[in-house]
């Protein structure tokens, strides 16, 4: 093998439709859920598939019949676990049970499609000589991109404790290696869970077995009361150094000794959204387990996890993807020599159950059925609301036009109606400065009836004698023109 990655470029080949299989590599990159490879045949452990299957979870699906898309592809690979990268385009394959020879690694870019082979391991064509590693546990740190790949089954068949570390922040033609050994605290261990925890910034290594049979199946597998971690600072350095973490488990209600997970391979893990992890099913070859464990990781405690309706005959050689739904895909596996009866199950978190469709909140048949009829009711009420708004326009402009047409008139009205006060007026003024010249003229003609000399009341006025005259506007003005003098007092005899 040359110490330069090689590059295969796919040929034509899809799939006509989608075969069941076990120990698969998934990925999720985005809202797609890739499936790549996996045993298509249970009584035959090299029946690998090339097939690549491709599901959107933009929308809604039924298990039993999700809506696959098909890459072609001729490369075919199973117990191989994959993560994706953090550019989300490219997916890393850890192990070589494949038709492509001795590889550690491979990555598939799922925009061009084309599959890269990782360059040799350090060491050399020694290192590399039969070089075989199968069921090994691959994790990504995101903090840096470096690919944790660990354990498996090497060339004899046995349990390895082999550590490599890919530096995958480089385009795939240029990946390269920059560790691979033994650490001493670590077992050599067959399908061990490797999962990255993002809140602690470490990746963690549980589980898997450290016996298998002549026909590779275990026969031994590791407890989970001993745990081991790697942390971020340490996948960079040439000399890291593996964490030995001892678990419990999380008391009973009643305050009794909790339980610890059974020993099994196998199994499915995924980081929950607070940080820990959920395991799921596992077993050996006859004996698929149907429970459900959560690793709290800031106190390093297992509890179990009730999952409704799991199926009872358990479940292995399956894969687990978290959404960002709040719901974890459940890919494919087995139980005994049965496929399970559907490609793709689903644990909805939110009541812990498990179910047969994939929801997509918002948009399933019935919320779409509801949305189309909330969206015709909303039209049809603003062009009810635009229908009453134009026929209260016109009314208004009705009534501006009657309004000013009646305002015409009631101020032709209001002049006629002052029109008519002013001649009242001018006819009131009239009648009394008659009134008043009559009143002047009567007492004048009594005045010079009288005498002077008269005994009567007026024969000695004490008024002055006065003309008035009248003003257009009804004022009186008055002159004085003489007096009358009182006749003088005669002296007693």
């Amino acid at each position: 093998m040359s110490s330069s990655s090689q590059v295969f470029t796919i040929t034509p080949l899809v799939s006509a439709a989608y075969q069941p299989v076990t120990y698969a590599t998934t990925a999720l990159l985005g809202t797609r859920l890739y499936i790549i490879g996996g045993q298509t045949d249970l009584a035959l452990p090299t029946s690998y598939t090339a097939q690549i299957a491709t599901i959107s979870l933009t929308e809604s699906f039924d298990g039993d019949t999700p809506p696959w898309d098909f890459m072609p592809n001729t490369f075919a690979t199973a117990r191989a676990p994959g993560v994706p990268a953090r550019d989300q385009r490219r997916i890393f394959l850890g192990g070589n049970i494949n038709n492509l020879g001795h590889s550690p690694a491979m990555a598939f870019d799922t925009n061009t499609r084309v599959w890269t082979q990782a360059p040799e391991l350090p060491g050399g064509a020694s290192m590399m000589q039969n070089y075989t590693r199968t069921a090994s546990g691959v994790a990504l740190d995101a903090s840096n991109g470096v690919l944790v790949q660990f354990g498996g089954a090497n060339a004899t068949g046995q349990p390895t404790n082999e550590l490599s570390f890919l530096d995958t922040g480089k385009p795939s033609g240029i990946m390269s290696w920059s560790f691979n050994g033994a650490l001493h605290n670590l077992p050599a261990l067959y399908a061990p869970i490797v999962v990255y925890l993002p809140n602690r910034r470490m990746t963690l290594i549980m589980g898997g077995c450290d016996q298998l049979d002549a026909q590779g199946n275990p026969t031994h597998c590791a407890g989970f009361d001993t745990l081991y971690t790697l942390s971020s600072e340490t996948v960079t350095s040439t000399v890291p150094v593996a964490r030995q973490i001892n678990a419990t488990a999380v008391p009973n209600s009643d305050g009794t000794a909790g339980a610890l997970p059974p020993p099994r391979a196998m199994a499915c893990a995924v980081v929950l959204m607070d940080g820990n992890v959920l395991m799921l099913g596992g077993g050996n070859p006859k004996s698929p387990l149907a429970d459900a464990w959560v690793l709290h990781v800031q106190n390093w405690t297992w509890s179990q996890r009730r999952i409704t309706n799991i199926p009872e005959e358990g479940i292995m050689g399956h894969s687990c993807e978290m959404t960002r739904r709040e719901q974890i895909l459940v890919v494919g596996g087995h139980h005994g020599d049965t496929f399970v009866s559907l490609p793709i199950s689903v644990i909805n978190m939110q009541d812990w159950r498990w179910l047969d469709k994939f929801e997509v909140p918002g948009f399933s048949s019935g919320v779409k059925i509801g949305l189309t009829l909330s969206i015709v009711v909303v039209v049809g009420a603003i062009v009810a609301g635009l229908l009453i708004r134009r026929q209260r326009i016109r009314k208004t402009q009705n009534a501006v036009v009657k309004m000013k047409s009646g305002s015409g008139s009631s101020q032709a009205r209001h002049q006629g109606r002052r029109g008519g006060r002013t001649r009242r007026e001018h006819r009131d003024r009239n009648s009394r400065q008659a009134s008043m010249h009559q009143s002047l003229d009567n007492a004048e003609r009594g005045s010079s009836s009288a005498g002077p000399h008269s005994s009567s009341a007026n024969d000695y006025p004490m008024t002055p004698t006065m003309n008035r005259s009248f003003s257009p506007d009804g004022s009186v003005t008055s002159t004085v023109v003489g007096s009358v003098s009182s006749p003088p007092v005669q002296p007693s005899s």
